[in-house]
């Protein structure tokens, strides 16, 4: 599939995998590791179309390449200084699961992938989806969007008599207020109060 659709997979996946260990940096990481497997466009420099519709999506989207790969990438990983303290298990399976799925996604279009180089050569497409899926991408990148946005460590959850009071860092920016009255991590929240028939109303305030 097009690039932004494979990286949002990426980003998903690395967010599941690595974000509680180095936050959103997680899905930045997942999201460039995911277009590894078309760098083999390059090699449109040095081959004409007709090559190219046997490289494209060779040994680059092999299940083969995807466990190499992972490994390697993996390696790397572990000698940046995000991911350093990481457990090279959970790289290698973090890399692994977005190469994997780089790969298989594209399978699932018309064009299809070299799944089993260097064993079969043999191309597999199941022809279900189409390269560029607004369908699939859209909903995808507004739910890796969203989870970024309410990421750990971006909000503080108070209680306030009957009320919740929900500080998000992301969305009021204006700084802590600090009076002799008020300690808050921001002027403005919002506020979730709950009813005697167990409705629930949600508003905003600010201090």
């Amino acid at each position: 599939m097009d690039s932004i659709s494979q990286a949002a997979l990426g980003a998903a996946i690395g967010e599941v995998v690595m974000g509680k260990g180095i936050g959103n940096k997680g899905a930045t990481i997942g999201a460039v590791i995911a277009t590894v497997p078309d760098l083999d466009m390059i090699l449109y420099l040095f081959y004409d179309s007709y090559d190219m519709m046997s490289i494209h999506r060779g040994s680059s989207h092999s299940f083969l390449f995807s466990l190499l790969g992972g490994l390697l990438i993996a390696y790397i990983l572990q000698r940046v200084k995000w991911t350093r303290e990481t457990e090279f298990s959970r790289l290698w399976i973090f890399t692994l699961l977005v190469l994997l799925t780089h790969i298989l996604l594209d399978a699932f279009t018309s064009y299809g992938t070299q799944l089993f180089l260097s064993f079969l050569d043999v191309r597999t497409g199941f022809d279900s989806t189409n390269v560029v899926d607004p369908v699939y991408t859209l909903p995808l990148i507004i739910g890796v969007s969203l989870t970024l946005w309410f990421a750990k460590d971006f909000y503080t959850v108070e209680k306030a008599g009957d009320k919740i009071r929900l500080y998000n860092l992301q969305v009021d920016m204006s700084g802590i207020v600090n009076s002799e009255t008020v300690r808050a991590p921001t002027k403005g929240y919002f506020v979730l109060e709950q009813y005697d028939n167990s409705d629930f109303q949600l508003s905003s305030g600010s201090h």
